[in-house]
């Protein structure tokens, strides 16, 4: 995982906190925003990390199968 989406589970997380100290329907909303775009560049990375892995290893069924769920 990239530095940028550590750093951002990091800001999610502090989201999460400060909205369980003082709830309110802004803070929740701003999580949830937070939290979805999140997910989706975790997702977006990974669809990319197995992309590129399969490109390299293409040539290499037994490689190919050690790294990963294709």
């Amino acid at each position: 995982m990239s530095q940028g989406l550590l750093k951002s589970v990091k800001t999610k997380h502090k989201l999460y906190k400060q909205y369980l100290r003082k709830p309110s329907n802004n803070g929740k909303m701003l999580y949830k925003n937070y939290r979805n775009k999140l997910n989706h560049s975790i997702r977006l990375a990974k669809r990319l990390y197995h992309e590129e892995q399969f490109t390299k290893y293409k040539s290499n069924i037994k490689q190919l199968s050690k790294h990963g769920k294709f």
